[in-house]
């Protein structure tokens, strides 16, 4: 399907006029840590997902082995098209990796997991695991409320995540936790994003509502 799109793409001209981007909201385990599916695990295997960029004539062959996250995809286009990148957006332009102009700075990559049906089996409102990850070159962080634990990971040494090495690395724990203190101390709390949504009037439609409440999205 994929191929018969970019076929139609360049049938109708608009090949080299088309910025294509490739990638996926998550992953799925089949069986890592113990679990299956996705929504379920901070693991790598749901976390780490394709993403391709595709611009005749622009966008070089290749790839990297750099971590990336999602949030580098809206300032990534709206850089590659020429617009301005608001500065309170979480994510970078990847533009030199796809100019091939070079790498970028190294950063810590961030995931969060605020509900985990194992841990809230009956969909209790208000329950939060308040899972949170941060990934660098070599090492992922990883802790939980419910139940609660930090674990620290080698990817370079254990890239399947089994092994919990923070007794090992204790400078590397307070490295991590210290780069999930910065992360979190920036985000907005969901009670005030709320409470702002309902003073600026933000209402969704019951439709809206229904389909959130078929995909688990709301309760």
């Amino acid at each position: 399907l994929f191929g018969k799109f970019i076929k139609r793409l360049s049938r109708l001209g608009l090949e080299r006029d088309t910025l294509v981007v490739v990638t996926s909201d998550h992953g799925d385990l089949f069986g890592e840590d113990g679990r299956l599916g996705h929504g379920v695990s901070l693991h790598n295997k749901a976390l780490h997902v394709p993403l391709a960029f595709r611009w005749p004539g622009v966008v070089v062959r290749g790839g990297t082995s750099q971590k990336v996250e999602l949030v580098d995809v809206m300032p990534t286009l709206l850089e590659m098209v020429g617009e301005d990148v608001p500065s309170a957006l979480d994510g970078r332009s990847l533009k030199p990796l796809l100019l091939g102009s070079g790498p970028i700075p190294e950063r810590p990559a961030f995931s969060e997991l605020i509900y985990d049906p194992g841990a809230c089996p009956k969909k209790r409102r208000g329950c939060r695991v308040d899972r949170f990850s941060v990934q660098t070159e070599r090492f992922k962080f990883v802790t939980s409320q419910v139940p609660e634990y930090e674990h620290l990971y080698d990817l370079k040494a254990d890239p399947a995540e089994k092994v919990d090495v923070s007794a090992d690395h204790p400078a590397e724990v307070r490295r991590h936790r210290a780069y999930l203190e910065d992360y979190l101390s920036e985000q907005e709390a969901p009670e005030a994003a709320e409470q702002k949504a309902i003073e600026q009037g933000v209402e969704i439609d019951p439709e809206t509502q229904r389909l959130l409440k078929e995909l688990g999205y709301i309760e």
